[in-house]
């Protein structure tokens, strides 16, 4: 028989890593997960990656100014027009890849990703209050 920790629970089968990556795609390529996320702002404070919360937080701003959060607008708002051209390159085409190895996920699995990411989070919280 297998120990707890090797068990897989029905709501832990996705790492957090992997809901991260998986919220990531479906903000950015499915038209309903953006706008549910333009309605109803994702935070960022549930996310570790902070790649990944940066986006999240241009999204956000961009959305806050009403403007489009159109991928190439993300892309140039993570690197300033100052900034490499290659790095921009880089970071669209590690987007591209992100949407084919961790494909969108419909609206209701979405909200099901963010609802655990954010309970994970509130747990952590307690955890570290315990130790």
């Amino acid at each position: 028989m297998p120990s707890t920790q090797q068990r897989v629970l029905p709501e832990n089968q996705f790492t957090v890593r992997r809901r991260e990556n998986i919220i990531l795609s479906s903000l950015l390529f499915d038209k309903d997960c953006r706008e549910f996320s333009i309605q109803k702002r994702i935070e960022t404070a549930y996310f570790q990656d902070q790649r990944i919360k940066k986006i999240i937080d241009i999204f956000n701003g961009l959305c806050s100014s009403n403007i489009p959060p159109r991928l190439d607008i993300i892309v140039e708002q993570f690197f300033p027009k100052d900034e490499d051209e290659a790095k921009r390159k880089k970071l669209l085409e590690d987007l591209m890849k992100l949407r084919d190895t961790c494909p969108p996920s419909d609206v209701e699995l979405f909200k099901q990703h963010t609802f655990f990411l954010k309970k994970h989070k509130s747990l952590e919280k307690l955890r570290k209050l315990l130790n």
